[in-house]
């Protein structure tokens, strides 16, 4: 054997161990070598078997076809895996189902049109490559029976690659059952808030059931105080409102600071008082803000003697109210340990008092209050872990983005990723959350739905389409002293 033929099997040997040993944590290098040995081993593969009825029915040495049809395999290649493949993704964007049950039902059908492109363009591809080499080599043969020895090349390979393409590239996961409804979800039903599509603050049943419009504005943010009934908000241009349940009033509180999350502002527990950060001077490379209170009875705001300065906007220290309307609390991140001051809040102004030492209790809040966001138009927290003595879960939106299921040595996965290697990462999983029943968790992805999983069942249904959602639960309840818990 040939030192080259040795040289390529073992590549194509290589790239099969590269695609097989270690799932979608892969190196670079890995996924390179892969995909070229592959393509390779494709390449050789289509070579060999079109040589026989192009041999044939050319009435020519098999060994002479060696060389056009490596010419038309490579012309095809560059071809389909450039602008057809290209193709083939518009098209499934495009008219592919969003939801995760249709979609996957939809698959395949959509799969074997991709394919049936493919196997056209790559015939039409080919035919002009050996029709100009019939002529430069002055083989006499007509059209339609060149185009009948192409046609037969292509659908011999076309048998044996088209499923093995659709089974080495189509979407893996672990999951049993995909439903196009949540309406099996486990009672008692947690309520659920979210972002809807149009920007409105939502509330439904795990179940599907009571939709329904909490506040309709545009929200990029939020928090709840259900005690109150009162909502304090981002809106479409970033300004601060007071939302109460009471009498549907949208009250606007002032421009905090010019990136801000939940963590830098909030509210009295009486609904009196809004506290939050303002921007104010730069102080070099950090900024400078300054404690502003915002009475909700006269419609006014209220500079104070509070100032924060640090060197980036998201890490200003984190607001929090008491149980008392006249006790708030801000904890300053950037020292080490994190320290807790109490402030003072009387008459629409605000003292410095203690450093906490003890854990006090603080107005009942429930909103995306992890320290980690996500960056870009939003500054949201973000809730990509949750776990208890049973089971870990973890989403991910890197590389082969999906949602990873651990109980005990047990591991499952929910993911949508066709192509080759399974890394393309068609959607991005966001956000996990454990129900308290501990059966069930809720994850959303950047498509716009909300999906619940039976954990035990291994079953997936949408509950709605939306995002940015929480439960009244601990795991989203403000708590300055306990660490976040937006992680585990």
């Amino acid at each position: 054997m040939k030192v080259k033929n040795v040289v390529l099997l073992l590549g194509i040997l290589l790239g099969v161990l590269c695609l097989f040993a270690g799932g979608t944590e892969i190196s670079l290098l890995g996924f390179l070598v892969a995909v070229s040995a592959i393509l390779a081993a494709l390449t050789l593969f289509k070579m060999f078997v079109e040589a026989f009825p192009l041999s044939i029915g050319l009435r020519i040495p098999y060994r002479s076809t060696f060389r056009v049809l490596v010419t038309a395999n490579i012309a095809s290649l560059l071809v389909v895996w450039i602008p057809v493949q290209a193709l083939n993704s518009f098209l499934y964007s495009t008219y592919m189902p969003v939801p995760l049950a249709p979609y996957f039902r939809a698959y395949p059908v959509a799969a074997a049109l991709g394919s049936l492109i493919t196997f056209v363009v790559i015939l039409l591809v080919e035919y002009g490559v050996v029709a100009g080499w019939c002529r430069k080599q002055q083989i006499q043969t007509g059209w339609a029976r060149l185009l009948l020895i192409v046609l037969i090349m292509n659908a011999a390979t076309h048998a044996v690659l088209a499923p093995a393409r659709y089974q080495m590239t189509r979407p893996r996961h672990d999951v049993k059952t995909f439903t196009d409804d949540s309406s099996w979800a486990q009672h008692p039903l947690t309520e659920i808030y979210y972002l809807a599509a149009n920007g409105n603050l939502c509330a439904v049943m795990t179940d599907g059931s009571n939709n329904r419009v909490v506040i309709p504005d545009t929200v990029r943010d939020y928090q709840f105080l259900p005690r109150q009934g009162l909502y304090l908000y981002r809106n479409a241009d970033d300004a601060l409102c007071l939302f109460r349940e009471s009498d549907k009033q949208i009250v606007e509180c002032g421009l905090p600071l010019y990136k801000y999350s939940m963590n830098h502002v909030t509210c009295s527990p009486n609904g009196q008082t809004v506290a939050f950060w303002q921007e104010e001077l730069s102080v070099g490379y950090g900024e400078n803000c300054r404690l502003m209170l915002f009475n909700t009875d006269t419609a006014k705001q209220y500079s104070t003697e509070v100032t924060a300065t640090n060197q980036w906007n998201d890490n200003f220290p984190a607001l929090a109210w008491g149980d008392s309307p006249d006790i708030l609390f801000m904890k300053d991140t950037k020292k080490k340990p994190a320290t807790i001051t109490s402030i003072i809040i009387s008459n629409n102004t605000a003292t410095l008092h203690q450093t906490e030492e003890q854990p006090c209790e603080l107005a009942e809040a429930y909103g995306r209050f992890s320290k980690y966001r996500r960056y870009g138009d939003d500054w949201r927290g973000i809730f990509y872990r949750a776990s208890n003595e049973h089971v870990k879960i973890r989403a991910w939106t890197e590389l082969g983005s999906g949602i990873t299921i651990e109980q005990g040595k047990d591991r499952w996965r929910i993911a949508d990723n066709p192509g080759l290697l399974n890394l393309s990462g068609n959607r991005r999983f966001r956000d996990v959350s454990l129900l308290e029943n501990g059966q069930e968790f809720v994850f959303n992805d950047n498509k716009g739905g909300i999906y619940l999983v039976n954990i035990a069942e291994r079953k997936v249904g949408q509950i709605t389409s939306g995002g940015t959602f929480i439960t009244l639960t601990p795991r989203y309840r403000q708590n300055l002293w306990e660490e976040d818990d937006s992680q585990k």
